[in-house]
């Protein structure tokens, strides 16, 4: 692997079973993961969230917590002068990134970050719809919610692929109960072959900081993406080094 350059002061760094392209940090803070909007976001969501995080429901009761949540936001969302009329966007509730885009079977699948129960972030799912043309779109059930009996309190971002024998699977990052102190794990669902119903792997977590086999992390290490070349599956994550280690936000490739 040769090294290359990624920009005046970035480089490509390599050890071991992982690659880290590395760059200067600019000490920007990512305002979605700062533990101060957490703490806010979980006062006006009211004492219903935190025993949510403190209670085990069943699939079957999870999707129906949220699909009345949904709901109950859905006048509050048609009102809304500024909402998109053209873009994508749920039904009600708040929205972030668009993850493990996929075609399958005739349509183009989008998951996406979702709280069902408010508009402001917190309580993380994946969203799902789909579409045959990306303009007119179903929206589709829940795909993943955090596993609050396991300390799951997010699913965070990450990607959809099809294994070697042709079986939709997701990746993505769990968040525990404090984010930045909790290292954050890599987690797998599988899913049914329409895509709209997910099952959490037994074996998770499927890789942690513990046996990943690369450098000591120092708080983020998430968003997995899967990608495969010359018949190799590849995953990247982003993550940020231990301060030993140089302290660099880096990319590790597996």
């Amino acid at each position: 692997i040769h090294p290359v350059s990624l920009s005046e002061q970035g480089s490509l760094v390599t050890e071991g079973p992982f690659i880290a392209m590395a760059w200067p940090c600019s000490g920007l803070r990512c305002g979605h993961c700062d533990a101060t909007l957490r703490r806010e976001n979980d006062r006006k969501m009211g004492p219903s969230m935190r025993e949510r995080k403190l209670s085990s429901h069943s699939p079957a009761d999870e999707r129906r917590r949220a699909r009345q949540a949904i709901d109950r936001l859905m006048k509050k969302a048609d009102e809304d002068p500024a909402r998109p009329q053209f873009h994508f966007r749920p039904e009600a509730g708040w929205m972030n990134d668009p993850n493990g885009t996929i075609y399958h079977n005739g349509y183009y699948h989008l998951f996406y970050q979702f709280n069902p129960f408010g508009d402001v972030w917190n309580d993380t799912h994946w969203g799902h719809a789909r579409s045959r043309d990306l303009v007119a779109w179903e929206h589709q059930p829940i795909a993943l919610w955090p596993s609050y009996d396991r300390g799951e309190t997010g699913c965070f971002s990450g990607a959809c692929a099809m294994d070697g024998h042709g079986d939709p699977y997701i990746l993505y990052t769990q968040v525990g109960p404090r984010p930045g102190v909790n290292p954050h794990e890599q987690w797998a669902a599988t899913g049914s072959s329409d895509l709209r119903s997910w099952t959490k792997h037994p074996a998770n977590p499927i890789l942690s900081v513990k046996t990943h086999g690369g450098p000591k992390i120092q708080g983020d290490w998430r968003d997995p993406y899967i990608f495969r070349t010359a018949n190799r599956t590849f995953m990247i994550l982003g993550a940020r080094l231990d301060a030993k280690e140089g302290g660099d936000s880096v990319i590790l490739l597996y």
